[in-house]
Order: C-alpha cells, then structure tokens, then sequence
C-alpha cells in the first residue's frame, strides 16, 4: 500500500477514535452535570447539611471541569487531523489524476501514430486530458488554499 494511503487510513482511524471519546466525554459529562442537579434536589428534598453538599458538588464539579478540558484538546486533536486529512486526499486524488492523465496522453500519442483512423475517439480523448486537467488545477487551487491557511 502507499504511504499517502497509509496516512489517509490512520487519520481516519484516529479521527474514530476522537468520535468514540468524544461519544464518552458528552455522556460523562451529562453524567456529572445530572449529579450535580441531584445533589441540589437532595439538599432541597432531605435533610442533608448544605456544607457537605457543596464539598460534594465542587468534586463533581472538578471532575466536570476536566471532562471539558478533555472535550478542549480533543477537538483540538480532530481539527487538525481533519485538515491533515483533507490535505491528503487531495494529495491523491491529484496524484490519481496526473496518472490517469499521464495514461491517456500517451493513449492519445498512440492513437495519433495510427494515422487518426479513429477521428470520435481521438476527440473523446482531448475531452477525458482536458477534464483531468481542469480536476487537478481544482484541486492544486484548494491544496493550496487548505496549506496557506494553515
């Protein structure tokens, strides 16, 4: 396998993990923020000291407080592997083109050494060179866009 093709494989690999934790994040985050609303309820509901649900409710709390740093650095993880990733398939996918392209030039030289008995598929052909052409000037102009803005 390529290595453009490896890369492209372990960034989607990584970016479904960073799904995955993010999936585990929001529900342990949901988790914390139910807690601490129960623990106002007890504190309303029952006879609970309003010194020890506070102590309890800052530890949820902290424990809160680091879920969203995790949740921070997380995106921080999958914004940059998604450019990463989107600047590599972009990478291909003008390297697929020039080889394409590189094949139907040289099937185009081929077809004109034999005196252009075939006038539709010598035409056809032009048309195929010049759509690639235009594909990977498309995709030059937005690689080139995605790493400047980088």
């Amino acid at each position: 396998m390529h290595k453009l093709d490896l890369n492209i494989v372990r960034l989607k690999l990584l970016l479904a993990e960073v799904n995955a934790k993010r999936e585990t994040l929001t529900a342990t985050r949901r988790q914390y923020e139910d807690q601490i609303n129960r623990l106002v309820d007890i504190t309303i509901h029952e006879d609970s000291g309003v010194d020890r649900t506070l102590g309890m409710m800052l530890d949820v709390d902290t424990r809160l407080q680091e879920v969203a740093r995790q949740q921070h650095y997380l995106e921080l993880v999958g914004d940059k592997a998604r450019r990463e990733l989107d600047s590599l398939q972009l990478t291909k996918l003008i390297e697929e083109t020039r080889a394409q392209l590189a094949l139907l030039r040289q099937r185009q030289r081929e077809e004109d050494a034999a005196a252009r008995a075939d006038e539709d598929g010598v035409d056809h052909v032009a048309r195929e060179i010049r759509r690639l052409e235009e594909i990977i000037t498309v995709a030059s102009g937005v690689a080139a866009k995605s790493i400047s803005s980088r």
